[in-house]
């Protein structure tokens, strides 16, 4: 009985981070998974990772250049270390294997009350700001 289990869990889990199911699982589950903001909260994203189109689509060269357009634009300075707001749940095993391959999971992580708390309750949202 132990040994079908075991079997049993692990194709399920081996399937689950093959492309095809993993697709579905994220679009049904991570559909809003994936956000980001910079240290001050004046500037955060969402990443859509079945999107290709908008401003965070996560990668370093799409989060800099939305940086500088917007300190551009409104003249602020704004702080550029950007963190991820979503951890790593050992319990989410269809994303394991992103955990390990993923430059996203590589940026530090901050827990979004702390950015809501610098940012401050009187916050002017900007079309800057996804969330």
């Amino acid at each position: 009985m132990k040994l079908k289990l075991i079997i049993i869990f692990s194709i399920v889990l081996l399937l689950s981070n093959i492309p095809p199911i993993y697709n579905i699982l994220h679009l049904i589950i991570d559909e809003d998974h994936y956000c980001y903001s910079n240290g001050d909260g004046s500037m955060t994203c969402r990443d859509d990772i079945f999107k290709s189109a908008g401003m965070c689509k996560f990668d370093s060269v799409s989060i800099n250049k939305s940086l500088i357009l917007y300190k551009n634009r409104f003249g602020k300075s704004v702080s550029t270390k950007f963190y991820r707001l979503f951890w790593r749940n050992p319990l989410c095993f269809w994303r394991w294997r992103e955990y390990f391959t993923e430059e996203r999971y590589k940026m530090p992580y901050r827990d979004w009350e702390e950015i809501k708390k610098i940012r401050g309750e009187n916050f002017q949202k900007t079309n800057f700001q996804a969330f």
